[in-house]
């Protein structure tokens, strides 16, 4: 089976950082493929999402188009013969999912979606991240995602969590590349 991992945290954690140095340690030998949800390949889905009240069909279209990008997203990566270094992955949107849709979200993405093979954890305190990220609009509602991701990503015993507080960029690039390493069994 492939090996897939994801490269997950809340904004300011340091994912772009570690993606990024992963992405020139493997070079030709991994691709890195974006599994958030802040742009979409499918232009019908802003369509639907500017529109100014979505109807029960609009708002199960657009359920339906998303969860179409991230399969084929998932299918684009997988076919390759490279590592895969997932950008995010699709639980956000179960552990983020609100409203009156919000099992349309659990049932599509924790039931019926592949799961990355191994989940890379960046965590660090919401202060950290707030120095990071100067465009976090509501910080108490971040500070409650933040912890729904610490509680369901660090309980994970095999999931490798690693703090951005605790270590420089270039100590998380070198944990995580000797992880990788050694959970792919030398295939690279």
């Amino acid at each position: 089976m492939k090996q897939t991992f994801a490269i997950i945290g809340v904004d300011g954690s340091g994912k772009s950082t570690l993606i990024s140095q992963l992405g020139q340690r493997f070079g030709e030998k991994a691709m890195t493929q974006y599994m958030g949800s802040v742009r979409f390949e499918d232009e019908r889905i802003e369509i639907i999402k500017n529109k100014q009240s979505l109807s029960v069909y609009d708002s199960i279209r657009l359920y339906f188009l998303i969860y179409k990008c991230f399969w084929d997203r998932y299918k684009t990566a997988t076919k390759s013969n490279k590592l895969v270094l997932f950008d995010r992955y699709v639980d956000e949107r179960y552990i983020n999912a609100k409203g009156k849709y919000r099992f349309l979200n659990v049932i599509l993405y924790k039931y019926f979606f592949p799961k990355p093979s191994h989940i890379i954890y960046l965590h660090c305190s919401a202060e950290t991240s707030f120095n990071r990220k100067s465009d976090i609009p509501d910080k108490s509602a971040f500070i409650a995602m933040k912890e729904r991701f610490d509680e369901f990503y660090m309980k994970g015993k095999s999931n490798l969590c690693l703090s951005s507080d605790d270590s420089t960029p270039g100590e998380l690039s070198e944990i995580a590349y000797n992880y990788i390493l050694k959970e792919s069994n030398g295939r690279l």
